[in-house]
């Protein structure tokens, strides 16, 4: 595998937080603009009295895979912390991060986009 790509389209990483900003406005302040709980309450339909926001949800998910990507560009990491197939849908990456903030539920506190990015590093591995 190999660091991943968004089929040839670079997303604007401002137009998708302001997306995000707009998103929460009126979401109750905390410590972190989005962390585990938060993110989990918008991308799993399945949680009760949560509010589903499909569209914020892989909208964050997208902004974490760029800005890994933008990174190991700049040179400002070594290397790629997750490297994701060019074919995988986001769906199905919506679907790892949720289980996996499902799984951790002692994680929920944290970043959202830690979480993302431990997610899909335990999804997609790098081959040494």
């Amino acid at each position: 595998m190999k660091p991943h790509k968004h089929h040839g389209r670079r997303l604007n990483p401002g137009v998708i937080l302001l997306a995000c900003g707009l998103g929460l406005a009126g979401a109750t302040a905390s410590a972190q603009w989005m962390d585990g709980e938060n993110l989990a309450r918008v991308c799993d339909p399945g949680q009760q009295g949560h509010v589903f926001r499909p569209g914020m949800c892989s909208g964050y998910i997208m902004a974490a895979m760029d800005l890994d990507e933008d990174l190991t560009a700049r040179g400002v990491i070594t290397k790629p912390l997750f490297c994701m197939p060019e074919d995988v849908p986001i769906s199905r990456v919506t679907a790892e991060v949720t289980g996996y903030i499902k799984t951790h539920p002692e994680r929920r506190d944290e970043s959202a986009g830690w979480l993302v990015i431990d997610a899909l590093g335990a999804a997609y591995p790098c081959k040494d």
